[in-house]
C-alpha cells in the first residue's frame, strides 16, 4: 500500500517572483529575509523583493550577510535577529548555501538555542513559523527536502540535520537564473541528473520517483545545450528549473546516496563546489 504526502506548495513560472508580496501575506506579517551577498548585487533582486514585501506586510528584517563560506554562526545570528523582531516568516533567497542557512534559521527560531547544540545531540523537529524559499539557481531545492546542511563553525565540517523541516512554499522564477555562468549552468544540469539517479536507485524509490527520474533525463537532455547556446531563452531556462523541481520531488521520496556523500566530503575538505563534484 502506498501512503504519500508532500507539504510544499510550488509556484513557478516567468515573472512569478513579482507575486511574492501577495503570496507571503498568506503565511505571516513579520518577515526575516535572508539572502547572500551575490544575490544582493546581481540584478538588485534582493532589494526589489524586500520592497515588494514591505508594501504588503508589517515589516521586513533583511539579513544579507550570507556567502559561500557561511557556517553555523551565521544561522545563530540570523535566528537571534528573527526572535528579537518576533518574525513569523523566514524567506530564504539566493543559492543553496543561503537557503540552507535560512532553513537552519527557521529551525532555531522555532526551537531556540544555537545550532551547535543540535549538532551535539539536542532534539528538535519541524518548525513553528512559516518558511518560504526563492532559489536563484536551478537544480535541487533545499526547501523540498526535510533536512538542512550547515558547516559547523568549530570543526569546519558540514553537518546534516534531519529536522523534517519543509518549506511552506517554493517560488521558482527562471529569470532569476539569468546571471549564472555557462560553466555553472552545465554543472547544475549534470548534478540534477546525478541527484535523480541516486533517488531512482535508492531503497525509497517508487513509481513516482521513476516518473520524475525519466522526466528529469528528458528535460535536461533536451534543453541543457539550448540554454548554454541561448542563455536568454526564458522557456528553455524554465524547463531546466522544472527538472530541478522534479529531481527534488524524487529526492523527497527517495534518498541521497554515495555520490552526494563523497561530494559533500570533497567540498568540506578541499573547498570544491559540491555541485561540480557531483556532476563529475
Amino acid at each position: 500500500m502506498g501512503d504519500y504526502s508532500f507539504p510544499t506548495r510550488i509556484v513557478e513560472g516567468n515573472n512569478s517572483v513579482n507575486q511574492i508580496g501577495e503570496l507571503i501575506k498568506e503565511y505571516g506579517s513579520r518577515v526575516l529575509l535572508i539572502g547572500d551577498g551575490i544575490a544582493a548585487q546581481e540584478g538588485g533582486w534582493l532589494k526589489k523583493i524586500q520592497t515588494i514585501i514591505e508594501d504588503n506586510t508589517h515589516g521586513v528584517i533583511l539579513y544579507d550577510k550570507v556567502d559561500s563560506k557561511s557556517n553555523s554562526d551565521v544561522a545563530n545570528k540570523a535566528a537571534e535577529q528573527g526572535r528579537y523582531a518576533q518574525c513569523d516568516v523566514v524567506l530564504g533567497f539566493g543559492g543553496r548555501t543561503a537557503l540552507h542557512i535560512a532553513k537552519a534559521t527557521t529551525f532555531l527560531i522555532s526551537h531556540g538555542g544555537i545550532l551547535e547544540d543540535y549538532f551535539l545531540g539536542k532534539k528538535g523537529k519541524g518548525k513553528k513559523i512559516s518558511y518560504i524559499e526563492i532559489p536563484t539557481t536551478p537544480g535541487y531545492i533545499p526547501g523540498m527536502i526535510g533536512d538542512f546542511e550547515v558547516v559547523d563553525k568549530y570543526d569546519g565540517l558540514k553537518k546534516i540535520m534531519n529536522a523534517e523541516l519543509y518549506a511552506d512554499m517554493v517560488l521558482m522564477d527562471p529569470k532569476l537564473t539569468f546571471s549564472l555562468s555557462e560553466d555553472f549552468t552545465k554543472t547544475i544540469g549534470l548534478e540534477t541528473i546525478a541527484i535523480a539517479i541516486e533517488a531512482f536507485l535508492s531503497k525509497g524509490s517508487n513509481f513516482m520517483v521513476d516518473t520524475y527520474f525519466y522526466k528529469v533525463l528528458e528535460y535536461i537532455n533536451s534543453n541543457l545545450k539550448k540554454t548554454v547556446k541561448d542563455p536568454e531563452n526564458i522557456n528553455v531556462r524554465k524547463t531546466i528549473c522544472e527538472a530541478g523541481i522534479l529531481a527534488s520531488l524524487a529526492l523527497k521520496f527517495g534518498s541521497q546516496g554515495l555520490t552526494y556523500a563523497i561530494a559533500m566530503v570533497i567540498k568540506s575538505v578541499y573547498g570544491i563546489n559540491q555541485a561540480l563534484a557531483m556532476s563529475v
